[in-house]
């Protein structure tokens, strides 16, 4: 769960990175002059510097190269590095004063808790918006039980050996993902398709439109899909249709991720 987060977004990094380079500006800003031994004190405070700086570079260089370059793309990004190497800055060079430092840090430590875990389940968590219950895949026919989210099963048949979802998604930034926002979505409906012969290609067969789709409002995600490019935090608005091929007396899962895109699992 974990590596799937570090993978997915430059944020956790650049979190870690920013708490190396306030740990070095901390360890560099402190005085030595008046320490007993200051000439270990000083040898100290280069090493502690060095090896802050270190981990903040590699942290940085991970940002970079695992979730990929182009998620750099988001300016957000950099604000958040300063504002949390400023903060934790503040806290590590003044944590023995009295105050408002005192609670800065305190704050500060349980913020980065707060964060993390809830950076985990935003970026590697899901919610299961419907089930397919397979009751026989016979002479290119599928009969099976849709299942909603309320727990209502309708009997559908379809032709075909594929499932599929359409789902309208609302995908957010990761800035915003990291502080809780999830994919929002519109669940339109169904469809079946087979393989066409002598190829590998999908074929759309039959397309079954939900009669209430769940979640968004179709003028809510219209407006949002129209001016998408001046809205906050959102990144794109978009229609997914994922297949799964599908055994007789399965049952599967249609998840929507967090942090956007549509998976059916058995």
């Amino acid at each position: 769960m974990i590596f799937n987060l570090l993978s997915l977004s430059p944020y956790p990094w650049f979190f870690l990175a920013a708490l190396g380079t306030a740990g070095a500006a901390s360890s560099l800003t402190r005085r030595v002059k008046h320490k007993r031994h200051p000439e270990k004190a000083g040898e100290r405070k280069i090493f502690f510097t060095a090896l802050s700086g270190s981990l903040a570079f590699l942290f940085a260089l991970g940002g970079v190269i695992v979730p990929g370059p182009e998620k750099l793309a988001d300016p957000l990004l950099f604000v958040f590095f300063l504002a949390v190497a400023v903060v934790f800055f503040l806290a590590f060079r003044f944590k023995k004063a009295a105050g408002i430092p005192f609670f800065l840090l305190i704050g500060a430590l349980v913020l980065s808790v707060v964060l993390f875990f809830q950076a985990v389940v935003a970026f590697t968590g899901q919610t299961e918006i419907g089930k397919l219950k397979v009751r026989s895949v016979d002479d290119g026919v599928i009969k099976f039980d849709f299942v909603d989210h309320n727990g209502e099963s309708t009997p559908l048949a379809m032709p075909g050996t594929l499932l599929g979802a359409e789902v309208k998604e609302i995908i957010f930034d990761d800035f915003f993902v990291f502080f809780g926002a999830r994919t929002a979505y519109r669940f339109v409906g169904l469809k079946s398709a087979g393989v066409r012969e002598g190829s590998e290609m999908t074929e759309e067969l039959r397309a079954y439109e939900f009669p209430k789709p769940a979640g968004l409002q179709e003028t809510v995600y219209q407006f949002v899909q129209d001016n998408q490019a001046w809205i906050p935090g959102v990144k794109t608005a978009q229609i997914q249709v994922t297949y799964m091929v599908v055994k007789p007396g399965a049952t599967y899962s249609i998840m929507i991720q967090h942090d956007s895109g549509v998976e059916i699992t058995d």
